[in-house]
């Protein structure tokens, strides 16, 4: 029975991964932005996100809904257009893309650094970004849950990757590819059961710190990065100087990361991934 419906969840994702690659990117992202934004105010993932906002941004409540609405047309969007970002050429990334602080990430060549970024805009751009700076990165991640969809996922990052480690078992290949000078890329914004409880937005929020302890282990920089959605197909890749990791604690280190994701959401929080039990119990 499992079988039978991962497969048929495999045929539409390759129905609609078919349909967006005929569109192209700017095509296929608006069309994914109209069939998100009909759909997904009917999920159950709208009132999560409708409870998330309201925790974290309660004194723009009357934005609430709007926001939402603004965020599933994101996140369709970032649907259509995934199909063709791992095949944009240099001359057509600089069309739809202006990176900023490149030379912050370029100056760790050859040495262990970890970018960490989060479900912003299309967050997909970022290990874009280090592919054109000749810096393909090892991507830690989540695997879909139906094999064959991720298999499918899989094929279409893998050409600009230099690796994927699934997040469950990352820990020995992560510092393996930091002792082997090789950058990492890391999305820090979700739920971590078993992490620390560091505040986001003034709650508490389960967070994994481990990524740090390992980049002081392997004497690695950690870099911030987001990427923000400037027009329907047009984006930014923002690069900030690397993090202190050695003066102090894994715990304040994340803080201080969680307050610059903080304002990165509040300046365009319908960019954000809203739709992710950030906070665990509070957000159900």
């Amino acid at each position: 029975m499992r079988r039978m419906r991962y497969l048929s969840e495999a045929a539409v994702f390759f129905l609609f991964w078919g349909i967006f690659r005929l569109l192209g990117m700017r095509l296929s992202g608006y069309v994914g932005g109209k069939v998100a934004q009909w759909v997904g105010p009917g999920l159950k993932a709208h009132q999560v996100a409708l409870k998330n906002l309201q925790l974290a941004l309660p004194q723009r409540q009357a934005e609430h809904a709007q926001i939402a609405h603004e965020m599933w047309r994101n996140l369709g969007r970032v649907a259509g257009e995934f199909v063709h970002i791992h095949r944009l050429n240099a001359e057509r990334f600089e069309r739809h893309v202006t990176v900023q602080g490149g030379e912050y990430l370029a100056a760790q060549q050859g040495k262990p650094v970890i970018l960490i970024s989060a479900h912003l805009g299309n967050w997909e751009l970022a290990p874009q970004a280090a592919w054109m700076l000749d810096m393909p990165l090892t991507l830690v991640y989540r695997p879909a849950n139906n094999p064959y969809v991720e298999r499918m996922i899989q094929f279409i990052r893998g050409r600009r990757l230099a690796g994927m480690l699934p997040k469950a078992q990352a820990s020995r290949a992560m510092i393996a590819t930091l002792k082997a000078n090789q950058p990492i890329g890391l999305l820090v914004d979700q739920k971590m059961n078993n992490g620390e409880k560091i505040p986001f937005f003034g709650h508490k929020a389960p967070t994994s710190v481990a990524f740090i302890d390992m980049a002081r282990r392997a004497d690695a920089q950690i870099v911030m990065a987001r990427v923000v959605r400037e027009k329907t197909c047009r984006f930014t890749v923002e690069i900030l100087p690397p993090m202190d990791v050695a003066e102090e604690s894994s715990e304040v280190l994340m803080q201080k990361i969680h307050t610059q994701l903080e304002a990165w959401i509040e300046e365009h929080p319908e960019q954000w991934f809203w739709v992710h039990r950030r906070w665990g119990k509070e957000s159900a």
